[in-house]
């Protein structure tokens, strides 16, 4: 199964990425990892 993953603001100089208060520790964690690559490919 799929496990959907946002909001991510685009459009921007540069990319934001959001949490909701109350995230799990999963939602956390995806959001690092897709935080990592967006700030590697600003490089």
């Amino acid at each position: 199964g799929a496990e959907a993953i946002g909001p991510i603001l685009m459009g921007m100089r540069k990319p934001v990425h959001v949490l909701q208060r109350g995230a799990e520790v999963n939602d956390i964690v995806n959001m690092t990892a897709i935080a990592v690559v967006d700030a590697q490919e600003l490089c």
